[in-house]
């Protein structure tokens, strides 16, 4: 049996659609259903029921889920427990994150873990939210830096990992400086150009279920969708549209008034920047950039207030 069938079936039985669950595996779906296949035929049993949509449990099918669910549990807990101990003696830092702190913060938390004389080798991996939270549970790296907000919860077992928050970050609705003045006080209200996040991702759900609502009353008007912030942060620097971006991200052009925001109630939202480990005994190099960790507060970054940041206000 190979274990990716397990995972396989753990994702068809959350989202009851094959060619979903085929695209979130990356396979095409008549290789997806021959691995499912595969299963059932090595299990000897049917696992879904095929002749509904979306696809159910059969009785086995239910009986195998939490079976499934504790052997991949015990795998992955197996390679973590391996790689940590292969990573004792080892000089090098390996941290996942997602590009929107690749870009702003990540270099300002590693540039505080030393003045560059150690030979540490800092292995940097840009990935969606969910890879990311996948290669520390396998322990392809060693540390998980993201933003957490209670809209977009990333669930991590309390027993394996440890995690501690490093700083406070702000969404902030930033544009060029023509950009936002067009909203300002002394102009009639207008509908807004808005570059907007991907439904899907972190600052997309965030957006939806904490920023959107309270703004009902403003008019926006998509002109350009994307996942990547990065992406979202230069089109908001040529002057698109108005972006919801993190201040880690935008500080320096705030501060220089490349960009501007709008300084108003409900015009930014609070959002934690927190660093994810395995618990299990790590590299002097691990183990010392932690204990860093451990000690930051807010200040250590010298973010730039949103609200000195050049405002203009509705």
């Amino acid at each position: 049996m190979d274990t990716a069938w397990l995972i396989d079936f753990l994702a068809l039985a959350e989202t009851g659609s094959f060619s979903r669950t085929a695209e979130q595996r990356n396979l095409t779906q008549p290789a997806f259903s021959r691995r499912i296949r595969a299963l059932e035929d090595w299990l000897g049993a049917p696992l879904f029921d095929r002749s509904i949509v979306p696809v159910e449990l059969t009785y086995p099918g239910r009986v195998f889920l939490p079976e499934a669910r504790k052997l991949v549990e015990g795998i992955e807990t197996a390679q973590r427990i391996v790689r940590a101990a292969a990573q004792t003696g080892s000089t090098s830092l390996a941290l996942a994150t997602m590009d929107l702190l690749a870009a702003g913060f990540a270099p300002m938390l590693l540039g505080l873990a030393g003045d560059g004389s150690e030979e540490t080798v800092v292995n940097v991996s840009v990935v969606p939210a969910r890879d990311a939270k996948a290669m520390l549970a396998r322990g392809q790296c060693q540390l998980l830096l993201r933003h957490h907000h209670e809209a977009f919860p990333v669930r991590m077992e309390s027993a394996d990992f440890a995690q501690t928050s490093v700083a406070r970050d702000w969404l902030v609705a930033v544009g060029s400086p023509d950009i936002v003045m067009q909203y300002g006080p002394d102009e009639p209200l207008r509908r807004i150009p808005l570059l907007a996040h991907d439904e899907g991702t972190l600052l997309g759900t965030i957006f939806a279920d904490a920023i959107a609502g309270p703004l009902a009353h403003v008019g926006f008007d998509v002109v350009f969708v994307s996942q990547s912030a990065a992406l979202l942060h230069a089109m908001a620097l040529r002057g698109k549209g108005l972006a919801w971006l993190p201040l880690s991200l935008t500080h320096d052009d705030l501060r220089e008034g490349r960009l501007r925001t709008i300084a108003e109630p409900g015009w930014r939202e609070p959002v934690d920047i927190v660093l994810v480990r395995n618990k299990a005994p790590g590299s002097k190099v691990l183990e010392a950039f932690w204990s860093m960790a451990l000690t930051l507060d807010a200040s250590a970054f010298g973010l730039f207030d949103p609200q000195q940041a050049q405002p203009c206000s509705r």
